[in-house]
């Protein structure tokens, strides 16, 4: 039988794939030239320029009516674990960070039960400011992960990171027992010194035993300040994780920060062979 899909949807991830992107897309074109086309996801969404002589059409942002579905976890044989968002959206507005532009607002998904598959052990969040929800929406889905643990789920891990400035004892100790493994949070720029280094020290004090942290670079700090918050980091006892900075509409990899050498930024990888930090 012939296949003839009515519409195929492309999604598109990080700017810098954009040549990959576009050769994808024109394979299925020539394959499929009478098909209907949509692209998102990332890419689309920050340059849909990129597609207007593609004869495509482009969602830009959010697909939420994809949001009432649960993951179809059969599509992937080899995954071992659940994949989720509890929140969308954030409340900072970081000059740097996408989110604003993609999700808008912070808002709470109320269904996000539906995507936990309990055959699996893990579950990978990818919320970008799940703790400034509000406090009762946020106890009640502390109280969702205390269930999913005595259900048997051993490892629970905010993958976009926990706002270090949202991390105040109370919740720290809101958390105590969760399986949060590893506990993450950015350390962006000076402006968080203190409020980073308080996290660090309240998941210690709450025995949160792996601590990681991303440390955002080539922005608009020296390698001095980056170094020192490396150095910060690590003197607290947490993994620091070196995140390169480019500009959201970058189509490559090789933007450089005003106070960085190219020498000095593309040293950053070949110093830290670890993936976790």
């Amino acid at each position: 039988i012939k296949f003839k899909p009515d519409k195929i949807y492309l999604t598109t991830l990080f700017t810098y794939q954009y040549k990959e992107v576009i050769k994808t897309l024109r394979f299925y074109k020539k394959k499929y030239p009478d098909t209907e086309f949509w692209v998102g996801g990332i890419l689309a969404s920050t340059r849909p320029d990129l597609f207007k002589d593609e004869g495509v059409n482009v969602h830009i942002g959010l697909l939420k009516e994809a949001e009432k579905f649960a993951p179809d976890y059969s599509l992937f044989k080899d995954l071992d674990y659940s994949l989720s968002f509890a929140s969308r959206g954030c409340v900072n507005k970081c000059f740097y960070c996408v989110v604003p532009q993609l999700e808008g607002e912070l808002y709470h998904r109320d269904n996000w039960l539906q995507d936990i598959n309990l055959k699996f052990k893990k579950i990978i969040f990818m919320d970008n400011n799940w703790l400034a929800l509000d406090k009762k929406t946020w106890l009640e889905d502390v109280q969702k992960l205390r269930e999913l643990k005595k259900q048997g789920i051993n490892e629970i891990d905010f993958n976009q990171s926990l706002d270090a400035r949202e991390f105040s004892e109370e919740k720290a100790k809101e958390l105590r027992g969760l399986p949060i493994r590893p506990i993450r949070f950015s350390f962006d720029h000076l402006g968080q010194d203190v409020k980073l280094q308080n996290a660090i020290k309240l998941a210690r004090k709450y025995k949160f035993t792996e601590v990681r942290v991303d440390v955002l670079y080539n922005w608009l700090d020296t390698p001095e300040d980056f170094y020192y918050r490396l150095k910060e980091i690590c003197k607290l006892g947490a993994s620091a994780i070196p995140m390169k900075y480019a500009p959201l509409d970058k189509i490559d990899r090789e933007y450089l920060g005003k106070n960085w050498t190219k020498k000095e930024r593309d040293s950053i990888n070949k110093i830290n062979p670890y993936g976790k930090g």
